[in-house]
């Protein structure tokens, strides 16, 4: 740990996340608080008490752990759990802005529908901003001469990182975790990769409008197979 105890835990992928919220100096407890639900008892992995959050680090559930964990849900609304289900990158980038945003007042999964719909407004709008911050980091005007017609790599970086954290709170706001995210965008990646090699070019100034286009074609689920 960083004050230099030693911890023993039970996966690399445990490691990884006791790790990262070193890095980014948030208190942890591991394995020191067991919660009580009607299909058993659960020993929580890992305790953040300055923001009064559970970590669940779990890459598979058998049948008798996903039923614990519904139970838990649904048995103790009062706490809050993020399930980390891929310690990457990926997963620690997320679990670091859902505590960030937790720490905000921004407690997704204890916001009525009416309060999501708000915070999802609020973080677009963001975006929009932010986006509109990379483009000004951008040479693109056509009709302007520039000194130096370069993306500059640190600002634009920046931007862009800025923009990921409102993207990452769009996610948090389905209250999905990284490996929803993960599969979804290998499933739209196949689909894309399967359309391009069906013809589709993606060009300014196709004609978007002739259905007979095959690279017009969205494919349906039926016609789309893994």
């Amino acid at each position: 740990s960083k004050d230099g105890v030693i911890i023993l835990m039970r996966s690399a992928w445990e490691v990884a996340i006791a790790e990262w919220l070193d890095n980014i100096n948030i208190k942890w407890e591991y394995e020191k608080h067991v919660l009580k639900t009607s299909n058993g008892n659960i020993l929580i992995d890992f305790y953040c008490p300055e923001y009064d959050v559970y970590v669940e680090v779990k890459g598979y559930f058998s049948d008798a752990g996903r039923r614990k964990y519904v139970a838990l849900i649904n048995e103790h609304p009062e706490i809050t759990l993020l399930m980390v289900r891929d310690a990457g990158i990926f997963g620690r980038l997320y679990l670091s802005q859902r505590l960030l945003e937790i720490g905000y007042g921004h407690n997704v999964s204890k916001m009525s529908d009416d309060d999501k719909i708000e915070y999802v407004r609020d973080q677009m709008l963001m975006l929009y901003a932010e986006l509109s911050e990379v483009l000004q980091e951008t040479p693109w005007k056509k009709h302007k001469q520039y000194e130096n017609k370069k993306l500059n790599r640190e600002k634009y970086l920046n931007e862009l990182m800025d923009c990921q954290i409102f993207v990452m709170n769009l996610f948090y706001a389905l209250d999905v975790n990284e490996r929803d995210i993960v599969d979804s965008a290998r499933s739209t990646e196949e689909k894309n990769f399967l359309r391009q090699r069906n013809g589709y070019l993606g060009k300014v100034g196709d004609d978007l409008n002739n259905p007979n286009d095959v690279r017009n074609k969205y494919l349906t689920d039926d016609e789309f197979k893994l």
